[in-house]
């Protein structure tokens, strides 16, 4: 479970690094802002060396937050060592949502992840 929970956030990374998204022309940048301001939801954070996660209290996210930070700053290190890079100098923010429903109030449609790469 381990290395399909870590190679999904892997490929991620690298989307979110390399590739960007940038959903029905909305700026990418506005998807941190409107899921921040957005007060259905209650948003908790955590944050280690350069990752900052998202969730909302009492979600998987909330109870497993530390694996999940943990499996996301290894798979940071994975990506810039794949493309050579020696270090990534701006924070990374991650969203865990528990709904396709939620991921629709944020980037305008039910996608089950998207990636911005202007955002971090």
């Amino acid at each position: 479970m381990r290395f399909r929970v870590g190679y999904r956030i892997l490929l991620l990374m690298l989307a979110i690094i390399v590739c960007g998204s940038n959903v029905r022309g909305q700026g990418r940048e506005d998807f941190v802002h409107k899921a921040l301001a957005d007060s259905t939801f209650d948003w908790r954070s955590a944050e280690t060396s350069g990752v900052r996660i998202y969730y909302q209290e009492g979600s998987f996210a909330d109870r497993h937050r530390m694996m999940l930070l943990n499996n996301i700053k290894t798979s940071v290190a994975d990506v810039l060592e794949t493309l050579e890079v020696a270090a990534y100098d701006k924070t990374l923010n991650v969203f865990y949502l528990e709904s396709r429903d939620e991921m629709e109030r944020i980037v305008g449609r039910p996608y089950s992840g998207v990636s911005s790469w202007t955002a971090n």
